[in-house]
């Protein structure tokens, strides 16, 4: 063989054993990491000060007492959904958990715990609509987001999850091997309830009072946190009913829980002039708000109350909410006129429904809701059609919810 000839062979050879490695050596070669759980996303540290300085520095923060009994409480980071990685097949094998988290800044993170899948090469983390993807025209045709390239195959490790991705994306966490286009482990999320705080011993947690206010405002307070469904808002919006804003006295950190942008559900002027008050709502809402009067996030906990968006028709940013509270969960509606977002919920303790929704949803199961369900965004003359077994709130009406038993 001549000179050239051997020259023209080492060219072509050299390129396909080292493709071959590139390929071929994740299989049997192992990447660990030991990522830290983050405690905000966007933290830093100031370049003249050292890591242990600083977490020390966090951990007296933590303990320092709050200034003012007013002052909003510090949200801690809670689990939204959750879910364990499981095997595609025989030679593409994944397990440990994956938990989407909400930091106490509003930032989202996806984190692996335990984590453990077959090696590959150039392996990704996506998210999908898809329920159980397995092949790559699984995760194209229900949509998906990159979040990155796979940190390794072994090990927890943390991954941002974009602001504004819709929650119909996060439904299955996908580790996916970019150049061959296969699947090799997924973990379906559910969502998680975080249990709220446990009474001391020898005392008796408290009840929770729910009071109708106005439109489609509920007031509830269980003493230490008050959250307000759709308010506070414009009086007598559209012809709806009327209250008095100044009348709203909530008591401990104050929460206003806001589904649409529409006048009769949310005034932000009102709001703004209540100093301390914090708001989670749709980007149409909260974008024109200070930072600091927001909490972000699908899923936020503030102290015994997890409080869930889910995304609903009406207006382009409208949702619902599913709120639960020592294990009770409530489900309010907002305006919108699907009844499969309800039908397709978890089990309900008590359901605020708005009158054409009380139909729609007895026309969908037959009159058997499933829940105590209370009608309300009411006419002020009572002309609403009467559906279903919703109870029709009065104005200014309370209701207690006692936690469940453990």
């Amino acid at each position: 063989m001549s000179r050239r000839a051997w020259v023209l062979l080492g060219l072509g050879v050299v390129p396909a054993l080292a493709v071959g490695w590139w390929l071929g050596s994740p299989l049997f070669l192992d990447r660990t990491v030991d990522e830290e759980f983050p405690r905000t996303v966007n933290a830093t540290i100031p370049a003249a000060m050292g890591r242990a300085e600083a977490e020390a520095l966090m951990e007296d923060a933590a303990t320092e007492p709050p200034t003012s009994a007013s002052e909003p409480m510090p949200t801690e980071p809670v689990a939204a959904s959750s879910g364990r990685f499981q095997d595609i097949d025989r030679l593409h094998r994944g397990s440990g958990k994956a938990t989407i988290y909400t930091l106490s800044d509003g930032s989202r993170v996806l984190r692996f715990e335990d984590f453990e899948v077959t090696n590959g090469p150039d392996l990704r983390v996506l998210l999908t609509a898809h329920g159980a993807p397995t092949s790559h025209d699984d995760i194209e045709e229900a949509g998906y987001v990159e979040l990155g390239k796979l940190k390794g195959n072994v090990g927890n490790q943390n991954y941002t999850v974009p602001a504004d991705l819709p929650v119909e994306i996060q439904r299955t966490v996908v580790i996916y091997c970019n150049p061959f286009s296969v699947v090799f482990s997924t973990a379906a999320l559910s969502a998680v309830d975080p249990p709220g705080p446990t009474a001391m011993e020898g005392q008796q947690a408290p009840n929770l009072t729910l009071e109708t206010v106005g439109n489609a405002g509920v007031a509830l307070s269980d003493g230490q946190v008050t959250l307000l469904v759709d308010l506070p808002y414009e009086s007598g919006a559209f012809g709806y009913q009327g209250y008095d804003p100044e009348a709203l006295q909530p008591l401990g950190t104050v929460v206003s829980v806001i589904t649409h942008h529409h006048r009769d559900h949310v005034a932000p002027e009102l709001f703004m002039a209540r100093d301390g008050w914090r708001m989670i709502g749709p980007p149409s809402v909260v974008s024109g708000l200070p930072q600091e009067r927001v909490l972000l996030g699908d899923s936020v906990q503030v102290g015994a109350f997890a409080i869930l968006t889910v995304p609903t028709p009406h207006t382009d940013d409208h949702r619902s909410y599913r709120i639960r509270w020592r294990g009770r969960v409530l489900y309010f509606v907002g305006d919108t006129e699907d009844a499969g977002t309800v039908s397709e919920e978890p089990p309900i303790d008590v359901l605020f429904v708005t009158p054409w929704l009380s139909c729609a949803l007895e026309r969908a199961s037959d009159g058997t809701f499933g829940a105590r369900s209370i009608a309300y965004h009411l006419q002020p003359d009572g002309s609403d059609r009467g559906c279903g077994p919703a109870e029709r709130a009065v104005q200014g009406q309370r209701f207690t919810l006692s936690p469940a038993a453990p």
